[in-house]
C-alpha cells in the first residue's frame, strides 16, 4: 500500500510539473498603456479601433484617463514587439477633447493577418460626466455609462450596451444585441444580428434588427422594423410604426397621435391599446385569424370578419393593424 501511495504521489507531482510547463509555454506577455488628459467638461471623447472592447466609465473629474490593456501570447512566428508594433496606438489632445487610433499596420498586412489572433485589446476610458463620445472597434463590444452628452457607438462584432443619456444616440452592431437604458433624446439604433431593449426615451426611437425581438419601455415615438421577433412598445406618446416578418406586435398608444401608425407582422398576433380619448381612423385586417376589440367604433362600410374600418372618438390619424398570421385585438387602457 506505501509503494502504490507513492507512485501516486510522484504522477501528481508529474502531471503538476507538466501542467505548469504548459501553463508557462501559453502565457501571454502583458504590456499594458495609461494615459491621462486634462480636458473641459462638454467635449469629445473619440476611440476609432481595430479591434477591442471598449469601456467608458465616467466620473466627476475634469480629465479623461485611458488604459488600454494589452496581451501577447508568447507562441509564435514573430515576436510579442512586432506585433505590438503592428498595432500602432496614437492620442491626440487639444482643446476639443481626446482622439484614440488603434491600427494595424497595413504594410504588414500578411503578417498582420497570421498573428493578429495572438493579441487582446481592451480600452479602459473614464470620462468626465458632462462628455461626448464617438467609438469604434471592429471586434468586440462597446459599453457606455451614464453621461450627459452626445453618443455615437459601432461594432462589427459585439453588443452595444448604453447607460441613461441626457442626449442623443446612436448606434450600430453588425453581431450582437443593443441595450439603452434611455435618454432624453432621440435614439437610432441598428443590428444585424441580435435583439434591441431600450428603456425611456423622451425622443423618437428608431430600432432596426434583422435578427431579434425589439422592446422598448416608452418612448416619444417609435420606428421599428425586425425580420425574425417580437415588438413591445409598452408605452409610446405620440405616434408608432412597427413591422415584423417573424413575431407578434404589441403596444400601447397612450396619448393623441400626431401622426398616422402602423402595426404590420406576417408571422403572428398584432395587439393595440388605446386610452380613451384617442381619436383615430381604424383600418384593421388579417389573412390568418379574427378581428377583436373593446373600443366603441363608429363603423364605415361592410363588417366582415377578416376586416374592420371605422372611427374612434369621430376619427383622426390612421391606425392601420394588419397581420398576414395571426389575430388583431383592439383595446382600451
Amino acid at each position: 500500500m506505501r509503494m502504490e501511495f507513492g507512485k501516486f504521489q510522484i504522477m501528481l507531482i508529474l502531471q503538476s510539473v507538466l501542467f505548469a510547463g504548459l501553463t508557462i509555454a501559453d502565457a501571454a506577455v502583458e504590456n499594458h498603456i495609461e494615459k491621462s488628459f486634462q480636458v473641459t467638461p462638454g467635449g469629445r471623447l473619440m476611440v476609432d479601433s481595430d479591434r477591442g472592447a471598449i469601456e467608458v466609465r465616467t466620473a466627476d473629474s475634469d480629465h479623461v484617463d485611458v488604459k488600454i490593456e494589452r496581451k501577447v501570447k508568447k507562441d509564435g512566428k514573430w515576436s510579442v514587439e512586432e506585433v505590438l508594433e503592428d498595432f500602432a496606438i496614437t492620442f491626440d489632445h487639444s482643446d476639443d477633447g481626446v482622439t484614440i487610433r488603434a491600427k494595424y499596420d497595413k504594410k504588414n498586412r500578411r503578417r498582420w493577418k497570421q498573428e493578429r489572433n495572438r493579441l487582446r485589446i481592451k480600452f479602459l476610458i473614464t470620462s468626465p460626466h458632462r462628455y461626448n463620445v464617438d467609438l469604434k472597434t471592429l471586434g468586440a463590444g462597446i459599453s457606455i455609462a451614464d453621461l450627459e452628452g452626445e453618443v455615437r457607438s459601432q461594432t462589427a462584432g459585439g453588443n452595444l450596451r448604453i447607460g441613461r443619456i441626457k442626449g442623443a444616440v446612436w448606434g450600430q452592431t453588425v453581431g450582437g444585441n443593443i441595450k439603452l437604458e434611455g435618454t432624453v433624446g432621440d435614439a437610432d439604433v441598428e443590428t444585424s444580428g441580435g435583439g434591441i431593449t431600450i428603456g425611456s426615451v423622451a425622443g423618437a426611437i428608431e430600432a432596426i434588427t434583422t435578427g431579434g425581438s425589439i422592446r422598448i419601455d416608452r418612448a416619444g415615438g417609435v420606428n421599428a422594423k425586425t425580420s425574425g421577433g417580437n415588438i413591445t412598445v409598452k408605452e409610446v406618446m405620440r405616434s408608432i410604426n412597427a413591422k415584423t416578418f417573424g413575431g407578434s406586435i404589441e403596444a400601447y398608444i397612450s396619448r393623441q397621435p400626431d401622426g398616422d401608425c402602423s402595426l404590420e407582422t406576417t408571422g403572428g398576433s398584432v395587439t393595440a391599446y388605446l386610452v380613451e380619448d384617442i381619436a383615430v381612423d381604424v383600418d384593421a385586417q388579417t389573412t390568418g385569424g379574427h378581428v377583436s376589440t373593446d373600443v366603441p367604433i363608429t363603423v364605415q362600410g361592410k363588417i366582415r370578419g377578416n376586416r374592420l374600418q371605422g372611427a374612434i372618438n369621430g376619427g383622426g390619424p390612421l391606425l392601420k393593424l394588419h397581420t398576414f398570421g395571426g389575430s388583431v385585438h383592439l383595446h382600451k387602457k
